[in-house]
This record gives structure tokens, C-alpha cells and sequence, in this order.
């Protein structure tokens, strides 16, 4: 069946470009909660991977990125808007302010493009605006009642429909294989001195077997597993108390809180006690005439 909405074979490159754009709306009747349809949509043919989340978070955009090197490849530039999932906190030429996604996308080799916010592509348009008149009533007909569901819906039945409607790009696709461990490529990765066997990570203790060196590299999963190594070799990482010699972690907002507070003199609260009953001062002692001769 042929589309509708684009002639059926365009010029460019399919992966030359990709669009990054999400939605929020009621895909859901049952929950009457609002979800947001994320989705990376080829500027070229068209096609597109998509997903629902609660949330248009960085950690579920990292889910949807993944799942689209994963089956498609690595395409050569991303669009997206200025989010600050996106943008980071620029800090001169410095890349400390990145964020995690511009992280992920500078080791997987992608270009990234920030657009304005009101930037408008007429591909990504087509999609929305076919996913905002079908996807909720199918997925009631379907009898989808939870994001698992939708998800598994939009991943073997809408999405593959969608992308056969759209048109074949006549150019050389440009996506470009994964060759790197996507494990380790969209971990948040942290280094930690080792102390006395235990290594501190977000406020948490973790005993490392076997202790052998002086710091140890942690990788925090997309599905929020943790994995240590110490340089090549692989450690554990196991739940640990905190050291007694070890003081609670402070909040910084609560020491700030507290020191900007002003200390009050110590007050006697007896000054009144016998005060009608002590004898008065002497008149000489009022009426004495001050040095300066008043």
C-alpha cells in the first residue's frame, strides 16, 4: 500500500539525518494519564523508532536511542531541540558540562545538531499527526492498559506499518554499524578512589572484591545495575554499611540553611525574680553630675 502523505521513493540518504521529537497526550484511555510519545524519525524516508514513557526524561530517551542503534545502526546526525537533556550546561569550549546524552552520542561517533525549540519538520509532523489519529484507538481495540503493552504494540504492529507506507530513500544509506559495546557506551561511567576495601557511590557503601589497586571504575546501567573494574579486570560490588569512622553525609542546602541563621545571645530569663524587692538606687547616685560637667 502505497503512502499517502510522500511520493513513493525520495532522494537523500536514509540515517544522513534524524530527527529527535516527542509529544505528550492521552495515549492510554484507561489510565487518563498523560504519556509522552518519543520518537527518532528519519528527515529523508520518514521511518521511525518510537516508544512511550511517563516521562520525556533523559534515561528514557537513552532507552529509545539504544533500542535505534540496536536495530538500525548508528546514523550520522541527530536533530534536537534545546532541552537541557540535550544541551547540557555549555561551559566554553570545556565538554564538563555536557550531558549525558551528548556524552553517549560523542562516544557512539554521532553528530549532534541543536535546533530551536520552534523548529518545525514536516516529516516528524506526518508521524505525530498519524500517531495522534490512530495510535489511542488502537490501542483500545487492542486492549492495551499499561506502557508495557502499548510499547510491545508500537514495536510489532503500528511502527512496522508506519514504515511501510513510508517512501524508499534512493540514496546510500548512511547509517553505520555498531562497533562498540553499547553496554558500556550508554553506561553513566564514574571513578572512586578505593579506601579500606570500600568505595562510596551516591551516598551508598560498596565492598570491592578483589581490592587490588587504587581506584575503581564504575558503570551505572541503563537498567540501573552497577559493574566495577579496576583498570581491565572485572571487581564486585557488594552492598557494604558505612565505616564507623565515617560521618553520615551532610546535605549541603541543610549546612547552608543552618549556617546562614543567626546565633541569639544566650537571654536571662531571671531578671525579673525579687526585682520590686531589691533596694532602690541611692538619689545621690541618680543625681550625680556626669564628668562633662552637665
Amino acid at each position: 500500500m502505497a503512502s499517502r502523505f510522500s511520493p513513493q521513493f525520495v532522494t537523500g540518504s536514509s540515517g544522513a539525518a534524524v530527527r529527535w521529537k516527542s509529544i505528550a497526550g492521552v495515549w492510554l484511555k484507561n489510565e487518563r494519564t498523560r504519556f509522552y510519545l518519543i520518537a527518532l524519525i528519519d528527515e529523508s524516508s520518514g521511518q521511525a523508532v518510537a516508544r512511550l514513557a511517563a516521562a520525556d526524561s533523559c534515561h528514557e530517551n537513552l532507552l529509545l536511542l539504544r533500542q535505534y542503534v540496536a536495530q538500525i545502526g548508528r546514523p550520522r546526525t541527530v536533530l534536537t531541540n534545546g532541552k537541557t537533556i540535550f544541551r547540557g550546561n555549555p561551559r566554553g569550549t570545556s565538554a564538563s558540562g555536557n550531558s549525558r546524552i551528548q556524552r553517549v552520542l560523542t562516544e557512539l561517533s554521532i553528530e549532534q545538531q541543536v535546533e530551536a525549540t520552534t523548529s518545525r519538520s514536516a516529516t516528524a509532523s506526518r508521524f505525530f499527526r498519524f500517531a495522534r489519529k490512530h495510535l489511542a484507538l488502537e490501542l483500545t481495540a487492542k486492549g492495551a492498559q499499561s506502557p508495557e503493552a502499548a510499547n510491545y504494540f508500537l514495536e510489532t504492529s503500528f511502527l512496522p506499518r508506519w514504515n511501510r507506507l513510508c517512501p524508499v530513500a534512493l540514496g546510500t544509506d548512511a547509517h553505520r554499524p555498531v562497533e562498540t559495546d553499547l553496554e558500556l557506551a550508554f553506561s553513566d561511567v564514574a571513578v572512586r578512589k578505593l579506601q579500606a576495601g570500600l568505595i562510596c557511590y551516591h551516598g551508598e557503601y560498596y565492598l570491592v572484591e578483589p581490592a587490588v589497586g587504587e581506584s575503581v571504575r564504575i558503570e551505572e546501567r541503563l537498567d540501573g545495575s552497577l559493574h566495577g573494574a579496576i583498570g581491565n579486570t572485572p571487581v564486585r560490588l557488594l552492598p557494604h554499611a558505612a565505616p564507623l569512622s565515617v560521618a553520615p553525609p551532610i546535605r549541603i542546602r541543610e549546612r547552608m540553611r543552618k549556617a546562614a541563621i543567626p546565633k541569639k545571645p544566650p537571654s536571662n530569663k531571671r531578671w525579673m525574680d525579687d526585682f520590686f524587692q531589691r533596694p532602690p538606687r541611692p538619689l545621690w547616685s541618680i543625681l550625680k553630675p556626669s564628668r562633662f560637667g552637665d
